[in-house]
């Protein structure tokens, strides 16, 4: 997500393969110079109060350890259960057994220590036994501690979506008491137009209404867990809200709707926007550009991206040449987050596609950049890392996820990514959040501090939500990781290091494309579409 707004001009063709685009500031057929990025040499200062959650220092990762050091134990039982049976073979030798005429003391001796070497007190079969039982004991206990864990957080959350389904019942059954009648989202007859209000503002009301907003806005910056917490209960209110618009009693978990986080009711409003299919274009010839130099690097190279006066923009770096090239794709965030229903254009980065993502459905974003990516020559064998602003780092966890390409590193600037897809096995997640940046917090809950996803917070500042969640600050927050002397982050760092990602001394080709939208011919953009009259349930 982002903040910013751009849009396109209505829906229309996209010419392949010349460079240009409807609103890209190019006549079609015009030719573009091959793309040559500039290296920026402004220098950053670092932001303050780093801190990590997840990755090696996390409880998710000593768990791991003490499970692979009991898989250890285990495997020592068995070696030592082999090699015990092979000396007890050994006192059955013919050659052994025929020496006793010979050397009968010291056949004797040698018999008595392969006895106590296998079947004794202290042989091996005895210590077989006791590694074998150590072993399965503590990957026992860290399967009950994790069960407990997993339980403990099961009830909590029940207990949160139990408080909040009933706050949104009684507050809708309350207004019903009172005589207000007014649209409740998803319910009977409602088509949404209920959005669009009508008529001027009054200029005293907007102008209230703006002190509001911008007073709201610094409460939830300076307390922004309060914000967080608020969201992970809004969707159990929207449940009891919906379910009490037709019925007296309250049915949580078996009412009309169940909205169990934030992804569901995502999922509610998202089918009022058109996903489309994903229209994908090179822009220009391949150019050259230098590798990022650390995490501020990357930061830098997303910005420029950004920067371009195109929507939809994307770049994909390869890093290096033959076998040990790296491809670092980078993907900025919305383009235009005030997009309405009836609104929708060409934009596949809008708020539909926000909402989507969060719901955890395929987006024409996500699917669009896996298309550049076959473009760009990226192969499911080639090692790959994706950087993304905002949405930009949704659609990189699901790219990810996905399991099409050997993505090795995730980093997600300031996105909500807590409900997202889980990344394949050997994946890393590197998650950088502003401390007042609101946009990180709409998925109501933390991240999960697993073993391979590491959340890095910073006090990056910034009055007001725009600034907080900007890519500036955020090159504030990777300055401070390039600076840490974090075990968490420095290991990252030398991750992202080592599969060339950055801090490449090789050629870096640079090529870039653009996204948009296509609609469907069943559903054209413009407005009042049909698709408004039918809200999902979620299920």
């Amino acid at each position: 997500m982002s903040t910013g707004t751009r849009s396109d001009p209505p829906y229309g063709p996209v010419v392949p393969g010349t460079g240009a685009a409807p609103g890209a500031g190019a006549a079609p057929g015009a030719p573009v110079e091959p793309v040559v990025p500039a290296v920026p040499v402004t220098p950053v200062v670092p932001a303050e109060g780093l801190r990590t959650t997840g990755g090696t220092a996390s409880l998710a990762a000593t768990y791991e350890a003490v499970e692979q050091l009991g898989g250890l134990m285990l495997d020592t039982g068995e070696r030592a259960l082999v090699r015990g049976a092979a000396a007890a073979d050994t006192l059955v030798d013919g050659d052994l057994l025929m020496s006793v005429a010979y050397a009968p003391v010291t056949f004797a001796r040698v018999e008595a220590l392969l006895v106590g070497l296998t079947t004794g007190p202290h042989g091996l079969a005895a210590q077989a036994a006791t590694w074998s039982a150590l072993g399965f004991a503590v990957r026992e206990a860290v399967q009950h501690l994790r069960t407990a864990d997993e339980a403990v957080a099961l009830s909590m959350g029940l207990q949160r979506y139990l408080c909040s389904y009933t706050s949104g019942w009684a507050t809708v059954r309350t207004a019903r008491a009172f005589g207000y009648d007014g649209p409740v989202p998803g319910g009977p007859g409602d088509d949404l137009t209920w959005l669009r209000g009508g008529g001027d503002p009054d200029p005293e009301d907007a102008a209230r209404t703006a002190a509001m907003a911008r007073l709201a806005e610094r409460l939830a910056q300076d307390d922004p867990t309060v914000v967080e917490g608020l969201l992970g209960r809004s969707s159990g209110f929207l449940e009891g809200a919906w379910d009490a618009d037709d019925s007296w009693v309250p049915s949580p978990f078996g009412g009309d709707t169940f909205v169990p986080h934030l992804g569901e009711a995502a999922a509610v409003w998202s089918d009022a926007y058109v996903d489309g299919v994903p229209v994908v274009e090179q822009v220009g010839a391949p150019g050259t550009g230098a590798a990022a130099v650390g995490a501020g690097g990357l930061v830098a190279a997303l910005a420029r991206t950004a920067a371009q006066p195109a929507s939809g923009t994307i770049e994909i770096q390869r890093v290096g040449t033959g076998a040990g090239a790296h491809h670092v794709v980078l993907l900025p965030g919305t383009d235009d987050l005030g997009t309405l229903p009836w609104t929708q254009d060409t934009d596949a980065r809008d708020l539909g596609t926000n909402l989507r993502s969060m719901a955890g459905e395929s987006t024409v974003y996500q699917r669009g950049v896996e298309e550049a990516m076959r473009a760009a020559g990226i192969g499911p064998d080639d090692p790959v890392t994706l950087v993304g602003h905002s949405q930009g780092g949704m659609a990189a966890v699901q790219v990810a996820a996905g399991g099409e390409f050997r993505v090795e590193d995730v980093v997600t600037l300031g996105s909500p990514v807590a409900l997202m897809p889980e990344v394949p096995a050997g994946t890393r997640v590197t998650s950088l959040e502003n401390t007042r940046d609101l946009v990180p917090l709409l998925d109501g809950r933390p991240n999960t501090p697993a073993a391979h996803h590491l959340t890095v917070t910073f006090e990056g500042g910034g009055d007001g939500m725009v600034e907080g969640h900007s890519l500036d600050t955020y090159a504030r927050g990777a300055a401070a990781m390039d600076g840490s002397d974090d075990p968490a982050v420095r290991q990252r760092l030398e991750g992202l290091r080592a599969s060339g990602a950055i801090d490449g001394d090789g050629p870096v080709e640079v090529s870039t494309f653009r996204i948009t939208r296509g609609a469907p011919p069943d559903l054209p953009f413009g407005p009042d579409p049909a698709w408004l009259e039918e809200p999902r349930q979620a299920g």
